[in-house]
């Protein structure tokens, strides 16, 4: 458990952008009433390529890109990255604020996560991103992204600088929850 606290990035650059990262965490881990600030600076729309938008806070990730091939997709990244199997993460009453990309991603099979009752404000990207468009045919369960609850959050002004990116975006994910969110001022 992580209580109370302020977390504040300190470099940021193009290959790597998070603030925290969980991969293969499984004995659940739970931060309530942290507030995480400054995070996820992103320079990857400075490289040579750009960003190019696709759709709903991803862009093409080669000069070759035809829009066709879901692996050539990449999200915006996030400040907060829980992925590689994770379970069982949550959020509670915490605060997101000024982060140079998208504040929080939930994928590659992770599953059984949540944020509740906690406020998203002023981001580059997305609030929340669960799944990525790439596994959509992922057969074995235990790989899938799924199980997850985002409940009574506010989101406000967010999508600043990656106008096409909503303020929660749902990528083939099963058995989750998504309600009573208060959505506000975003581009997209």
């Amino acid at each position: 458990n992580v209580d109370g606290s302020v977390l504040a990035a300190v470099g940021t650059d193009a290959s790597s952008t998070a603030l925290l990262e969980l991969a293969g965490v499984t004995g659940g881990v739970r931060f309530e009433g942290v507030h995480f600030d400054q995070g996820g600076g992103w320079g990857g729309a400075s490289t040579g390529l750009g960003y190019t938008e696709t759709q709903a806070a991803y862009h093409a990730s080669s000069a070759d890109f035809n829009g066709f091939n879901d692996s050539a997709w990449v999200a915006v990244p996030a400040a907060i990255h829980v992925h590689s199997g994770s379970r069982a993460v949550s959020f509670a009453g915490c605060k997101f604020t000024r982060m140079g990309a998208s504040a929080v991603m939930f994928s590659g099979g992770t599953q059984d996560c949540e944020i509740t009752n906690s406020t998203f404000n002023d981001l580059s990207g997305s609030a929340v991103m669960l799944g990525q468009v790439d596994d959509w045919a992922q057969a074995d369960e235990t790989k899938q992204n799924a199980g997850f609850i985002l409940a009574d959050n506010r989101i406000a002004n967010t999508s600043l600088e990656y106008r096409g990116s909503p303020g929660i975006t749902a990528a083939y994910v099963r058995d989750s929850v998504i309600e009573r969110n208060e959505i506000s001022h975003l581009s997209y």
